[in-house]
């Protein structure tokens, strides 16, 4: 028996039972009008399909509305009801959903941890292709290298990796996914002062072409398909196991969260822009963030030091702290705060400095003053803009779509809101904000415009040229057609490539 769940958006039934065939047959005439009227029959009809694959697979899922745990992603805004969820478990499954997207020419999303805030990019009214059958992390025997799964969270990998003696390069904070993570633009980590992106630790890949060929991609076979995913997003075929290199691991780390209440005092400026020019210690990291919630101003910075330092790297940040020695494990899975945004509507921007000093830093506080004035008339409920500075890195940095040789400092910016009336004035917020944070950096003489933005980070309004530069994205578009003659992965959505 296959489950048919229909939320109160089209009709109020809790749960159906549906024959494998046709998963509608047993709805009334008014309410299947309302499902095809909702959703195209292109769609509806590769449902019906991926039922009778789901009979062939024992172990994949095939489930419909509401999707209350399906299809959910960290935002609402970028969470979309989709005709139908797909969990494969296989290759050979997640290659037969493949081939029944291009055949209907049906719109699909693949999503990993849903943690990406453009609509589209891993959520759909279409297809939705859930990752999360491909959980597995295997560590290789001689410590070299570590296999993970493209459908998990970074804190479930490091949940895995604790009872070994490895870490792997990903992400810093609770919530985001290898898929988009990595092929978003190669990911920052607490260990790229020492190692770079975690795409530049990428061996291979393996990966369904979008006509549903299974294959692998890494530096000396089809050389081309993997310099384009680490960056190209979605839009080569979809991943299903990454290979990271690995790297010792210690006992113990050294860090944790400072807060501060209220806004950022001058010392607490001076103290980042302290940290961020004169710490060179490789092991060293912080995230600073300047923060307005529900109309309370705060600061945080998140520290992380791999090791146990014989001083504190840390000690200019005076202030209530749970700095301490700890577990990598435990580090991430302490971080509370990076939850607090979710399941309301929201988005990233981003800009590219070569620098964090007192000016930038006083027009991030500046910024974040600003729009939390505006926020209360425009269901304004979040606001946090982070500065995240690095040693250079470029020297780790291996050729890929997207670009990093310039040793860019990411700025992120994430507000968020409630009533879906004001997305356009909280986007249109976001590219401004940007503008001006990175206009200070001009005004001291960073030579910023020539630096590519980070993907992962962007508003899909950012032009694709701004996020590849000119002969990558050449270079992009002619791989798309080589690799997608028939532009299967077009159906789903990522930064243009024309």
């Amino acid at each position: 028996m296959h489950l048919l769940r229909l939320g109160a958006t089209i009709g109020g039934l809790a749960l159906v039972s549906a024959e494998p065939g046709n998963p509608f047959k047993h709805l009334g005439s008014d309410l299947l009008h309302a499902v095809e009227k909702k959703f195209n029959t292109s769609s509806l009809d590769a449902c019906t399909e991926l039922l009778k694959l789901k009979k062939e697979s024992s172990k994949s899922d095939v489930v419909f509305l509401p999707f209350t745990t399906d299809n959910a992603h960290y935002l609402l805004s970028s969470s979309h009801a989709s005709a139908c969820v797909y969990t494969p478990h296989t290759a050979q499954d997640l290659a037969g959903a493949i081939k029944i997207i291009a055949k209907h020419r049906t719109p699909f999303a693949v999503e990993c941890s849903g943690h990406a805030s453009n609509p589209g990019f891993s959520s759909t009214a279409g297809i939705h292709i859930s990752m999360h059958g491909f959980q597995d992390v295997t560590v290789s025997g001689d410590n070299s290298y570590v296999d993970i799964g493209g459908g998990i969270s970074w804190a479930d990998v490091f949940e895995k990796l604790d009872s070994s003696t490895v870490n792997v390069l990903g992400g810093r904070v609770p919530g985001p996914g290898i898929g988009g993570f990595l092929t978003g633009g190669g990911g920052y980590s607490w260990l790229t002062n020492q190692y770079g992106l975690t795409g530049d630790t990428l061996i291979s890949a393996s990966i369904v072409l979008p006509d549903g060929t299974i294959t692998e991609a890494s530096e000396t076979s089809s050389s081309d398909l993997f310099w384009a995913i680490k960056g190209g997003g979605n839009q080569f075929g979809v991943i299903y196991n990454f290979r990271l290199k690995a790297f010792p691991r210690p006992p113990q780390i050294y860090g944790g969260l400072k807060f501060f209440a209220g806004p950022p005092s001058q010392e607490v400026l001076d103290a980042i822009a302290d940290f961020s020019n004169n710490v060179k210690d490789p092991k060293a990291s912080i995230i600073p963030t300047v923060n307005w919630v529900l109309g309370v101003p705060f600061t945080t910075v998140l520290a992380y030091y791999d090791g146990i330092p014989e001083g504190d790297p840390f000690s200019m940040f005076n202030a209530t702290s749970n700095y301490k020695k700890q577990s990598f494990n435990e580090f991430i899975k302490s971080q509370s705060i990076s939850r607090l945004a979710g399941n309301q509507r929201g988005a990233f921007n981003t800009a590219s400095l070569q620098k964090i000093t007192p000016n930038v830093l006083a027009q991030v506080k500046n910024q974040s003053e600003f729009w939390s004035r505006k926020a209360p008339a425009h269901a304004g409920t979040f606001l946090s803009i982070d500065v995240e500075p690095f040693e250079p890195y470029s020297q780790y940095a291996k050729d890929a779509a997207w670009r990093h040789e310039k040793n860019e400092l990411p700025l992120y910016l994430f507000f968020g809101w409630q009533n879906p009336l004001e997305d356009d004035f909280w986007r249109a917020a976001l590219l401004e904000s940007c503008e001006m944070i990175a206009n200070a950096a001009r005004q001291e003489g960073q030579q910023i415009d020539d630096m590519l933005l980070y993907p992962n980070y962007a508003l899909n309004e950012i032009p694709s040229e701004r996020l590849f530069g000119a002969e990558n994205l050449a270079r992009l578009r002619e791989l798309k057609g080589k690799w997608d003659p028939n532009n299967v992965m077009g159906l789903t959505k990522y930064f243009s490539f024309e």
